[in-house]
């Protein structure tokens, strides 16, 4: 027989706010489930929003490639500027997400 083997890691000290209050709100709070859902997608977006921001520090030392294509061509297609600000503006929009998830929007 196999089985999926599942992996939980209790650290609270490595959670943020959002993380902490969606693991133990249920002593305090009796949602319904739209408002579970609500928690769990405002936490999901706003990971999101971290995993894209770690994304864009690896993508912003490739602005060099279009820095030296504008120095040695005199112009550059932006390739590296374009991705770059494709991620932060998803990044942006993943915490707006958040928000409006978490008001039920």
């Amino acid at each position: 027989m196999n089985s999926i083997a599942n992996v939980r890691m209790f650290a609270p000290e490595h959670w943020g706010q959002l993380e902490r209050f969606a693991r133990f709100y249920r002593g305090t709070f009796d949602f319904r489930d739209q408002e579970k859902k609500a928690v769990s997608g405002a936490m999901n977006h706003f990971n999101k929003a971290v995993i894209l921001r770690t994304l864009a520090a690896k993508l912003k030392p490739n602005l060099e490639i279009d820095l030296q294509q504008l120095e040695e061509k005199g112009y550059t297609p932006a390739e590296n500027s374009a991705e770059l600000s494709a991620v932060i503006e998803v990044i942006f929009t993943e915490l707006y997400s958040s928000l409006g998830t978490a008001r039920g929007k």
